[in-house]
């Protein structure tokens, strides 16, 4: 099997790169396995680099970087007979934390690698597919002003997407935005106005445990 790892060099605060030299070390221990690095250079990139090894089948296709870089990936290798690896670097990572200390680098990638794997459901949005949290309304419009931004000021990461919060939310107040909504599930449908809709596979949206119980 060979291991395939889909780095995305501005993940968090370059934290995708300063992997690397771990990974060439977990396998410099384990010569017979076969594995390769490739960057990334530009935004569907990943997507592209998991399409062509997806057609090879006895891979396992590793996203390194954010939650942005695994649903690239996952777009390219969906409904292939390969397995998805997340190294969680990025600045949210809300499918899977972020490793925080270098200790525990060598523990994440030996878990990763050599751990079980586990069926998880994908959800398509029109012809995308993610595997954490899509949403609509306030949410994905704080999202759009967020890469707009991003192109336009050096401000990076959480501040950057807070001042986008903000400014959100001023436009909405001023403009009484609203969102009409109709939403079927399992042939029953809800019809209304709303703020904001969110639909997930993981426990935390925004960086937050979204953990909640109905009675």
């Amino acid at each position: 099997m060979e291991h395939i790892f889909i780095v995305n060099p501005f993940a968090g605060k370059k934290e995708g790169l300063k992997i690397i030299p771990e990974i060439e070390k977990y396998f410099s221990a384990r010569n017979q396995i076969q594995y390769k690095i490739i960057i990334t250079e530009y935004k569907g990139n990943a997507t592209e680099i998991a399409r062509e090894y997806a057609n090879k089948n006895g891979c396992s296709i590793y996203a390194v970087g954010g939650d942005g870089t695994v649903c690239e990936v996952l777009n390219g290798m969906i409904n292939s007979q390969n397995n998805l690896g997340i190294i969680p670097c990025g600045t949210g990572n809300d499918l899977t934390k972020r490793i925080e200390e270098k200790y525990e680098v060598e523990f994440t990638l030996s878990n990763v690698i050599e751990g079980r794997t586990l069926k998880v459901d994908a959800l398509k949005i029109n012809d995308r597919y993610l595997l954490n949290v899509g949403s609509l309304g306030f949410d994905a419009e704080v999202l759009r002003s967020f890469l707009f931004l991003k192109e336009k000021t050096p401000i990076k990461g959480k501040l950057l997407y807070n001042i986008a919060i903000v400014g959100n939310i001023i436009r909405t107040l001023t403009l009484n935005k609203k969102y009409s909504l109709k939403i079927e599930i399992d042939g029953k449908y809800i019809e209304g106005d709303y703020f904001l809709l969110a639909f997930a596979n993981g426990r935390y949206y925004g960086g937050r445990n979204a953990t909640c119980s109905s009675s």
